[in-house]
């Protein structure tokens, strides 16, 4: 059944609703508006709405597999889709506030917090079983309680230096865990994370940047002083790894944004890191499955597999089977899948 949602009414939301579509007439949608709605499937957010309400898409069974968030949304309430999502959302960069479990239980690889937003309320992202890539804007200023407990599959995240954690924000962090013993390790290596490596800062908070290509190109090709001229060289640390093992492509194909060029040019200068594989075993291939990134972005990278490293053997098992733990979205997993079945072809 389609819903066109225009606002409170007496007799109020069906229970058959399968896609709704909220009115731009709508510019808040009230508590518990679509509350246990299990067969709510997609929503359509309408240019206008400001405000989603507590509790107004919670509980409905991770039914919700398609949803948008328009430009003039502003505020996210408490446990406003606390087990709901079964999909990515996008959050546009003028959200001012989310409320806390706002997103708590919900099914997605990725989540990007949006820049105004300073403190990360108590278990924003509580039990985000799937979710493997968190970024983080440098404006962070507080991380609240069990802000990412029970997330187990966490493992690309960094945390500022002055960052004020609350408790527990990490229990049961399970791939960070078995890297850094506990919370506090956790925390200690992900605040230095980037030290001293640029060109992987750039990349991990690329998506809160403008004209993020040049700055990186600028930052590759360092410029030394000479007696009569300038001379540029490549900077060594793009071939480096991180506290994580990352390189800067792992943390690229983890992102919320794909910039093919950007793509282009970190494999143009630092070809070795499409073979070069975490401390979870991982190559950037992966993420890039992992997250969904987009159809030119995949192929891009198999292409630059086949020109650069053409006897390169992919640990296709490992890479299932960690997706399937991590009660992967599906399609994710069939798209791994079907080009594990060409390249066997091939």
């Amino acid at each position: 059944m389609h819903f066109v949602y225009t606002g409170p009414r007496e007799e109020g939301v069906p229970r058959d609703v399968v896609r709704v579509r909220v009115d731009p007439s709508v510019t808040s949608i009230p508590t518990r508006a679509f509350f246990e709605q299990t067969k709510l499937t997609e929503v359509e957010l309408c240019e206008g709405l400001v405000e989603i309400g507590v509790d107004s898409f919670a509980y409905c069974n991770h039914s919700i597999t398609t949803i948008n968030t328009p430009h003039s949304l502003r505020r996210i309430n408490d446990c406003a889709f606390y087990g709901s999502l079964r999909c990515p959302i996008h959050l546009n960069d003028g959200i001012e506030s989310i409320g806390p479990f706002a997103f708590a239980s919900c099914i997605f690889t990725n989540f990007r917090v949006p820049p105004l937003i300073t403190v990360i309320p108590k278990g924003m992202l509580m039990w985000c079983n799937s979710m493997f890539s968190l970024e983080i804007s440098v404006n962070m200023i507080e991380i609240g309680n069990a802000a990412f407990s029970y997330s187990c599959c966490l493992r690309n995240v960094a945390f500022q230096h002055n960052t004020v954690f609350g408790y527990n924000i990490l229990n049961e962090a399970t791939y960070l865990l078995q890297l850094f013993g506990n919370s506090d390790g956790i925390i200690q290596a992900l605040q230095h994370r980037f030290d001293g490596l640029h060109i992987h800062k750039l990349v991990y908070y690329q998506s809160y940047n403008q004209g993020v290509l040049q700055i990186l190109i600028a930052a590759i090709n360092m410029t030394s002083g000479q007696r009569r001229t300038l001379r540029s060289k490549l900077d060594p640390t793009g071939s480096q790894q991180d506290c994580l093992g990352m390189t800067p492509l792992h943390i690229l194909a983890c992102s919320s944004v794909h910039d093919l060029e950007v793509y282009r040019v970190i494999i143009e200068n630092y070809p070795a890191n499409l073979i070069t594989e975490d401390r979870w075993g991982a190559l950037p291939l992966l993420y890039a499955f992992w997250g969904a990134a987009p159809a030119e972005i995949i192929q891009f990278l198999l292409e630059s597999y086949q020109s650069l490293y053409p006897d390169q053997v992919f640990n296709w098992t490992m890479m299932v089977e960690t997706m399937g733990r991590c009660d992967t979205p599906m399609e994710c997993i069939e798209n791994l899948l079907r080009l594990k079945e060409i390249q066997v072809l091939a």
